[in-house]
């Protein structure tokens, strides 16, 4: 093989690599750009029911009728509730931690004037 043949052949390859980069960039890309819109979309939807579901809770909205949306709605409305009592218990929980503190720091008071006066 001739050093020019040799050197043709290397430029072509190099070429067709160069090309297969830049098909490989512009594929990567391209999927990042539907990742991305799909991402939005995503966004838009959750945005579009929470939306929903204000208004219907406002009654502002009727629910269609069907099945899987009336069980997306009582599945809400059942997490809803739960939440509800969860953050009623940190509530009390928190009061009584409060308040195990305010009889703890009476005590105290309470032990030092006797130790004071003794």
């Amino acid at each position: 093989m001739k050093k020019e043949e040799l050197k043709e052949k290397l430029r072509k390859g190099l070429q067709f690599t160069a090309d297969r980069i830049k098909e490989t960039a512009k594929l990567s890309q391209l999927k990042a750009k539907v990742f991305s819109l799909k991402r939005k979309m995503n966004s838009d939807f959750t945005e579009l029911g929470e939306r929903f579901y204000e208004l219907y809770k406002e009654g502002k909205a009727t629910l269609p009728e069907d099945e899987y949306l009336k069980s997306i709605v009582e599945s809400l409305e059942n997490t809803e509730r739960e939440i509800d009592e969860v953050e009623e218990e940190i509530v009390r929980l928190k009061a009584k931690e409060v308040i195990e503190k305010e009889l703890e720091e009476k005590r105290e008071e309470g032990e030092g004037d006797r130790e004071g006066s003794g």
